[in-house]
């Protein structure tokens, strides 16, 4: 144990204090910063922490120099029983005479016992106001650090100001192009309402008008009919005027008045005969036409009902649809009047 008392130990002892209180406060620090290691330099910290105080266990003791030289009164207070030598005894004499000089001179400065006091109060006093520095620095780095915080949070909160304008404005011009759809949904609903009356009274007039054609038709077939009948008729007259030409051809002695009757009468066939043919062909070209006219009006009608159908339809889907972007508006609307509210607050 004789190394402990030598001056490289002491030397040691001094570099290992001052190395191992810097690892130790580095290590407090990285955990304090929450850098990354932390852990591992909080470790390393306490470990040579430990080491230090584990060492400074090795270090003699401290020795007490002898008051009793200076202060002779404290001579045997000590409890050693060793007697003092008439050396030592000379010498307390003296400092006996150095210890009357100090009190004389503090008295005649006005030191005295209550002055000493407020002197130790006010080092302890230093000592602790010391000690408080250093939670003094403790809570200036968390000051600076909430500080920090603080304005981070009111970048935050201007950056989300701004991203609330914009969004606002983003919902306002949505807004607008929704009303202006709704609009012009529902004029397009008025127009598909308005085409709807419309289909619907040329549905009633193309049904008035195929029945009219329905009854034009039938017409025509009874006309058909009784040109048939006539055709028949004149016919009958035409085989009995032929053998009466014969038998009038065949006679001599008939009358030249009554040959020029029946030359009249015949011509008078002729022409009727042309007349019929006329007649038969124009009646049979009005049964075709009437008979288109009454298909392509039967389409008509059912291409006017299915419309009419789909229309119907898209009304609905339509009168839906509004209903829809009434109650996106209302959100919409919503939506602006909170962003604004918290954009004002």
């Amino acid at each position: 144990m004789k190394f402990v008392k030598t001056r490289t130990w002491k030397v040691i002892m001094s570099r290992l204090y001052g190395w191992g209180a810097s690892l130790v406060i580095l290590g407090a620090l990285f955990k304090i910063q929450h850098w990354p290691f932390a852990d591992l330099m909080l470790i390393i910290g306490m470990g040579v922490e430990v080491l230090v105080f584990f060492f400074s266990g090795f270090e003699p003791l401290h020795e007490e120099p002898d008051w009793s030289l200076v202060y002779p009164e404290l001579a045997g207070m000590e409890g050693t029983g060793v007697m003092r030598t008439d050396r030592q005894v000379s010498l307390a004499a003296g400092n006996i005479t150095i210890s009357s000089t100090l009190d004389k001179l503090l008295d005649d400065a006005n030191i005295g016992p209550d002055l000493i006091n407020k002197l130790s109060s006010g080092l302890h006093n230093l000592s602790n106001n010391v000690s408080k520095m250093a939670d003094i620095s403790g809570a200036t780095i968390a000051t600076n650090t909430f500080i920090n915080n603080v304005e981070n949070a009111s970048r935050s909160v201007v950056e989300l100001s701004n991203a609330y304008k914009n969004t606002s404005e983003f919902l306002k011009h949505d807004l607008t192009l929704a009303r202006e759809y709704s609009s012009s949904l529902k004029n397009a609903t008025t127009s598909v309402t308005q085409f709807a009356d419309t289909m619907a009274q040329s549905a009633v007039v193309a049904r008035e008008n195929l029945d009219i054609s329905s009854q034009y038709n039938s017409n025509m077939r009874n006309v058909a009919a009784s040109s048939q009948n006539l055709a028949e008729n004149y016919r009958k007259h035409s085989d009995i005027l032929t053998q009466v030409v014969d038998a009038l051809e065949s006679s001599a002695s008939k009358s030249n008045q009554y040959s020029d009757q029946l030359q009249r009468s015949a011509n008078n066939l002729m022409a009727l005969n042309a007349a019929y043919e006329l007649q038969s062909m124009a009646a049979n070209n009005q049964a075709a036409s009437s008979e288109k006219l009454h298909s392509t009006t039967s389409a008509l009608v059912n291409s006017l009902n299915e419309s009419f159908d789909s229309t119907r339809q898209y009304k609905q889907e339509v009168e839906k649809l509004n209903s829809n972007i009434k109650a996106l508006n209302n959100i919409y609307g919503n939506m602006l009047s909170a962003m604004n509210f918290n954009v004002n607050r």
